[in-house]
């Protein structure tokens, strides 16, 4: 499935886990409507239901119970990409690109070759 976000998979995994989109949209302070619309965009996406829709009741499909597990598994692992990256930057500064004309003590910025 591409272009899935991890938005659509936090979507996902609150209304299954709660089995309401309902519910889901007040844990997550969406309207509902936005909720639906995420869940159907990745079930376009992965070209398949993930919940079965009767009424306002919802339970998943074979497809959306699979899914669920991968996206908890997605989602729990974030913290650690997140903390992941704050330590590969903490002690990095990145490189200022400048230069000092003395003549007139002033600062120019020199163009940046990223080539």
């Amino acid at each position: 499935m591409r272009g899935v976000t991890i938005r659509q998979l936090q979507i996902f995994a609150t209304a299954a886990g709660h089995l309401s989109f309902a519910r889901a949209s007040e844990q997550l302070h969406l309207t509902q409507a936005a909720v639906s619309l995420q869940i159907k965009q990745l079930e376009d996406l992965a070209g398949i239901a993930l919940f079965e829709r009767r009424g306002r009741k919802v339970r998943l499909t074979e497809a959306g119970e699979q899914l669920v597990g991968y996206a908890q598994r997605i989602l729990d692992a974030l913290p650690t990409i997140e903390r992941w990256f704050r330590l590969q930057w903490l002690d990095h500064t990145p490189p200022f690109y400048g230069s000092v004309d003395l003549r007139n003590a002033g600062f120019k910025l020199a163009p940046v070759d990223t080539n």
